[in-house]
């Protein structure tokens, strides 16, 4: 791989750029690319990790997620969670390398539905954000070949929804286990069970295979740190600054007549050396992530007085929500055994999803139940925001996917992809080296029932979830066969399986929100043009802003926000 030659911390120029941009990560590395298509506009981005472009532990697909818990990952934990068995303490990997977590993760390129998207338009106010208006942004950040003529009966696609001159390589996978084929497809379709034949056009219900992050010429991992190290060489308006920490935006001491305060640049530290630096720019990025945008916001006088005053950082807008509304999927890892251990085609890597609805994994007896709970405001969980909850009640009325059963040979992580459940991430002090606080909030949805007892919502619907797979999948045809039998035992009593499934309970690692968007200041952070508010030239470009928990893996939604971020702030970029 041609790389380029990455600029030490301590040789960033006193320039003034047009765009920089905190952290060079899934989104603001692939921001940067297209901004800097137009000449006239210079960019630079700083990044605190390194590049991992000649690391087989990212470039092989087989070795996928074996770059977490390295130095390329920062390595977070949650907050001991309350909620969880035991009070567990949740590994927040988070990628620490040119890339950001496209080069830590499993590769999965995937896209919510299209009435989840066109939620955010109708329901929450957010203009320019349903699907119509977002398809074009997922299909600029792709590069997709199609699957192999000889796997094209199974591994079908919808070829006008996906892109071919985007920056990310997508493709199918090279095989197809036959459990999958032989089994659990037939299996599945027989109970009802629908096979879109695309699941990244629209409908994510069903089963079927998804695109990953593969460039299918040299079958390695495409992500946005291999694909700038080979473009940026070629652009003198582009610049990246590895091994620097982002420690604050650079305020104007001078106050517009609007009242909203501007950013000069970034400050930053070598992360080597721990030099301190600034650099200019006419508008400012914050491309962190998930974890890190929000607590940057903090320690730049963003944030909630009550968080920044004791920390002793100066107040430049007061924005309560900066820090709140964080999300992730809950999961229970289970798997299946069987009598049978001769299948063919596994020698590529692949994943094979199952989405489901609340009208199949639930009986009626339990959607009727859990309709109600739905249909009563005051059941809104304390701590759960208000666009939450009207999501999740949207999507719950039209059925669309509440559970992911995401099959790995014959592992099976199953999802709540829409968890009521939420938490926060703050700043822990001024020093922009400590991690974050992580209270991911994990399982802390209750309602209070009639009888004097409390619901925990998302164990609950994934304890049902489960119930669902371990006792209706290994029973029927084909795979009642080769005598399928599922890890947990589904026909336990309720309360002794949710107590089983409770001490398994983990996280999906798809952290979302901490500085939401929202079509109001009061509800959110940044506006629907992904400026926060209260300040004229900051922009937000990562999984933060998003608003609600997606119903699917974040890697190609936050490509498609990178995409129209790029288009917002750069034009035809």
């Amino acid at each position: 791989m041609v790389a380029i030659v990455l600029i030490a911390a301590q040789s960033a120029t006193n320039d003034t750029y047009t765009y920089a941009i905190a952290g060079g990560g899934t989104a603001g590395l692939t921001l940067a690319l297209l901004l800097s298509v137009d000449p006239e506009v210079s960019v630079i981005v700083l990044e605190a990790g390194n590049s991992v472009a000649n690391d087989p532990r990212a470039l092989v697909p087989e070795q996928e997620g074996s770059l977490v818990g390295t130095s390329a990952d920062w390595n977070f934990t949650t907050t001991p969670q309350a909620s969880l068995y035991d009070n567990a303490v949740i590994q927040v990997p988070r990628g620490k390398a040119l890339g950001g977590s496209s080069v830590l993760n499993y590769l999965i390129w995937a896209r919510p539905s299209a009435v989840e998207l066109d939620g955010w338009s109708s329901v929450l106010g957010l203009q320019g954000w349903d699907w119509e208006s977002l398809l074009p942004a997922f299909e600029g950040s792709e590069n997709f070949t199609d699957p192999p003529a000889d796997l094209a009966e199974t591994l079908t696609v919808d070829d006008t929804v996906h892109g071919r001159t985007g920056p990310i390589r997508g493709s199918m996978q090279r095989s197809i286990y036959s459990l999958y084929t032989d089994y659990v497809i037939p299996t599945l379709i027989g109970l009802g069970v629908e096979k879109p034949v695309d699941r990244i056009a629209g409908n994510t219900t069903g089963c079927g295979f998804v695109p990953l992050s593969i460039d299918s010429e040299s079958y390695t991992r495409s992500w946005s740190g291999s694909v700038f190290e080979l473009v940026a060489a070629q652009r003198p308006n582009l610049r990246v600054v590895t091994g620097s920490l982002v420690q604050r935006v650079a305020w104007n001491e001078n106050v517009p007549d609007s009242g909203d305060v501007t950013a000069a640049g970034l400050q930053y530290a070598d992360v080597s050396t721990g030099n301190e630096m600034t650099v200019n720019a006419d508008n400012i990025v914050l491309s962190a992530g998930a974890v890190h945008t929000p607590q940057l916001l903090e320690l730049s006088g963003v944030g909630d007085p009550a968080i920044l005053t004791p920390l002793g950082i100066d107040v430049r807008v007061q924005s309560p929500v900066v820090g709140t509304q964080t999300a992730d999927h809950l999961t229970y890892a289970g798997s299946f055994s069987f009598n049978d251990s001769s299948f063919t085609g596994g020698e590529y890597i692949q994943d094979f999803q199952d989405y489901a609805s609340p009208s199949r994994f639930l009986s009626a007896e339990d959607y009727a139940f859990a309709s109600a709970l739905l249909d009563d405001d005051s059941n809104k969980p304390i701590d759960t925001s208000e666009a939450t909850w009207q999501m999740v009640k949207y999507l719950w009325q039209l059925d669309d996917s509440f559970i992911e059963y995401g099959w790995y040979y014959g592992f099976v992580n199953i999802y709540v992809l829409h968890p009521l459940s939420q938490g926060t991430i703050h700043a822990a002090s001024r020093d922009a080296s400590e991690s974050p606080v992580i209270d991911a909030g994990y399982n802390s949805a209750n309602i209070a029932l009639a009888n004097g007892t409390v619901l925990q919502w998302d164990l609950w619907i994934l304890s049902k979830a489960v119930q669902y797979y371990a006792t209706t999948v290994p029973r029927a045809t084909p795979l009642s066969s080769i005598a399928a039998r599922f890890s947990l035992n589904g026909t336990l009593p309720f309360g002794e399986l949710e107590q089983q499934v409770f001490q398994g309970l983990g996280s999906g690692s798809h952290q979302t929100g901490g500085t939401m968007m929202a079509a109001a200041r009061s509800d959110g952070v940044v506006d629907q043009n992904v400026k926060v508010y209260g300040t004229s030239n900051v922009f937000v470009a990562d999984a933060s802003v998003v608003p609600v928990s997606p119903g699917e893996h974040t890697m190609g939604l936050v490509y498609a926000i990178a995409v129209k971020a790029a288009r917002l702030l750069g034009g035809n970029s």
